[in-house]
């Protein structure tokens, strides 16, 4: 999904899902991953891991 958040800017945010979390399949999703954004012009230093709550300095949610 692409989506603009101000004032943050537009952001391409991807999921990918398994019914499994071993090793191979999280490395195997990771690879998908980079290979998708490598092909829509993403570099990898441009991911951002935090919650859109943290970029707003909104209190982060609850687990």
């Amino acid at each position: 999904m692409v989506f603009a958040l101000p004032p943050l800017g537009d952001f391409l945010e991807i999921e990918i899902l398994s019914r499994t979390g071993d090793e191979a399949t999280v490395a195997g999703a990771r690879r998908e991953l980079e290979s998708l954004l490598a092909r829509s012009g993403v570099p990898l230093s441009a991911v951002e891991s935090r919650y859109y709550s943290e970029m707003l300095g909104i209190d982060p949610p609850q687990h």
